[in-house]
């Protein structure tokens, strides 16, 4: 245990006893957007919340201090996992900081997979600590899939959907470009009926 102590009038002092780490405290971090990299500042805390630099033993923490990192991120659709300093989250990842000060910034931490309510916890001696939850937005659309029956009979509809995806196979929910669309491979009936294409945008879809 250390202690401070502050002057606030004549001889009388406050004292502040700092214990040995109990915790550790994320600063929060805001909703991302797949794909895009991002720190986060951590700070090891004692029972009472007060930032220490102490270690669990009692120890003064060092410049070079090994901390596991995981999270409930998965991969994304096309197979992007999360990572810290470019390595697989998804296994854990272990590294050296300096924790001398009490505190210290990660890496650069990357999520891929567009989905809500995602977090991640360091963990040291035991000691662990959890960030907030918060939401990944799918990056800006990159292709269009088209989806719909393999084949279908003369005059039967086969209705197709056009959905927008990101680079990482996440859905564009927030796709709204004007886009101009060719369609293809069909021919009229012996009879002279042309096939017809009809639009309807629904939900970010095309139908």
């Amino acid at each position: 245990i250390s202690a401070t102590n502050s002057i606030t009038s004549g001889n009388n002092a406050n004292w502040l006893f700092i214990g040995p780490l109990d915790h550790f405290e994320w600063a929060v971090i805001p909703d991302q957007t797949a794909g895009g990299a991002f720190t986060v500042a951590i700070t090891a805390k004692d029972a009472s919340s007060n930032t220490t630099t102490l270690d669990s033993d009692g120890t003064s923490f060092t410049a070079s201090e090994s901390m596991t990192f995981t999270t409930t991120a998965t991969a994304a659709p096309a197979g992007n996992k999360p990572t810290y300093a470019g390595d697989d989250l998804t296994d854990g990842t272990t590294v050296n900081v300096d924790l001398s000060t009490g505190s210290f910034t990660t890496d650069n931490i990357i999520f891929y997979n567009a989905v809500t309510g995602q977090n991640l916890t360091i963990t040291h001696s035991s000691k662990t600590g959890t960030s907030n939850n918060f939401a990944v937005d799918p990056e800006t659309a990159s292709y269009l899939k088209i989806t719909g029956f393999a084949t279908v009979t003369a005059e039967q509809e086969n209705e197709l959907t056009i959905t927008a995806y990101d680079q990482y196979g996440n859905i564009d929910t927030n796709y709204s470009s004007d886009v101009d669309l060719f369609f293809s491979g069909l021919f009229a009936a012996p009879d002279g009926t042309e096939p017809i294409v009809e639009v309807t945008e629904i939900n970010n879809d095309f139908v």
